[in-house]
């Protein structure tokens, strides 16, 4: 669906001009034609909407839909409440009328948000809400959108608080290096290469680093940038994300951690589901669809296959995890035998996810504690390499 800029004449012979949002052209042309006005030309609106502007839309439709949810209004409803709410803000009542439109047309909600253009949603937390249509399951999947967003945003700002004392520590250490690189150390090696002076390894080490970064700083720069192109462009290739995925997941140093934040994911899904009185297979088929890491993802198809087959749950994943050289999560593997033995999946399955979230904001926060004094301590060995570096010849010199 695209925005369009038209000029037409309306009913009483007035040439006019307006913005119709998240239209086609046959659209346009209907809903004009239907109100007797004459198109005289449209143009399609480029609608670029930047990171920080989609992310407050974003966090607001959320919001908005999770707390009129909790009154267990019908979409329906909360669309027509929406429109009044936001009637002075025009692409926001323009949102919510194109919602209602689509759901009063028998429209899935999924649908009408993949077919509007007002703000973009993250692929697994469109799926989150396909999962809630199909189990009437509204309220706590937008509660579970709202509160991850608010703890996105509580990690962002406390991250960005404590990265502002290390930014600065950065960016003054990069100034006082190239002063080293750039015009200190050439003007000392002139200095010792006068006296025939022979030089300390370090020394050597430095005034080389030196000379290539005078030399080559262009390259050096434009070089930067293309790597980090190329980084971004073979990122979205499937078949390097699949390598990278499977290294992560197969790598005993990275392979706890992963598993947890898509087991995360995976379980809120997989709760809603068996709470919803739909089978395990069709519960990890549907669940394995917000998993973003694609080695787990072909794993989690394995193991669906293995027990539709008649394998037990438990034993379907520990097989499949074992012949692929993937150590299960300990917490996640214990929770398998005990809920397949008391044929209880819902209640230890929601006991291990709010488990796993606590592992994961106790890790986020040593994370958060430990980056500043490691980037002070890296800064310090860094400048400190250099500067003994430069000294080592003229303690040298004084002692001879």
């Amino acid at each position: 669906m695209k925005s369009y800029k038209c000029k037409y004449i309306d009913e009483d012979g007035e040439e006019k001009q307006n913005i119709f949002f998240d239209l086609n052209e046959n659209g346009l042309k209907k809903q004009l034609s239907d109100k007797n006005h004459l198109i005289i030309d449209f143009k399609i609106i480029d609608k670029k909407i930047d990171s920080k502007e989609n992310k407050k839309r974003y966090i607001d439709f959320i919001n908005d839909f999770s707390f009129l949810l909790e009154s267990n209004l019908m979409l329906v409803d909360i669309t027509e409440l929406l429109k009044k709410k936001y009637e002075n803000k025009k692409e926001y009542f323009n949102f919510y009328v194109f919602l209602s439109k689509e759901l009063k047309k028998g429209e899935l909600l999924s649908f009408a948000l993949l077919n509007q253009s007002f703000v973009k949603i993250q692929e697994e937390d469109l799926e989150l809400i396909k999962v809630g249509e199909r189990n009437k399951y509204f309220k706590e999947i937008f509660k579970e959108l709202r509160e991850k967003k608010e703890e996105e945003n509580y990690l962002l700002k406390e991250l960005k608080s404590m990265l502002i004392y290390p930014s600065i520590l950065i960016f003054v250490a990069l100034i006082v290096l190239s002063t080293i690189l750039f015009f200190v150390v050439p003007q000392m090696s002139e200095v010792y290469a006068d006296n025939n002076q022979k030089l300390p390894l370090i020394t050597t080490i430095v005034i080389l680093i030196s000379d290539f970064f005078i030399n080559n700083y262009l390259i050096i720069i434009s070089f930067i940038f293309v790597f980090i192109y190329l980084m971004i462009f073979f990122l979205k290739k499937k078949e390097i994300k699949y390598k990278i995925d499977r290294f992560l997941l197969k790598n005993s140093f990275t392979a706890d951690l992963i598993q947890k934040v898509e087991y995360l994911k995976f379980l809120l899904v997989f709760n809603s589901l068996i709470s919803s009185k739909n089978t395990i297979v069709n519960s990890i088929h549907y669940s394995n669809k917000i998993v973003s890491n694609l080695y787990l993802k072909e794993l989690l198809n394995k193991v669906e296959l293995n027990i539709k087959s008649g394998n037990k749950i438990s034993k379907s994943f520990i097989d499949i995890y074992e012949k692929n050289n993937v150590e299960i999560n300990k917490d996640f593997s214990d929770i398998l035998f005990v809920s397949e033995n008391n044929s209880d999946f819902e209640k230890y399955f929601k006991m291990l996810r709010k488990k796993i979230k606590e592992d994961l904001k106790e890790k986020k926060r040593f994370f958060l504690s430990l980056f500043e004094p490691l980037i002070i301590i890296i800064l310090a060995i860094i400048i400190g390499f250099v500067t003994i570096a430069m000294l080592l010849p003229i303690f040298s010199f004084n002692i001879n």
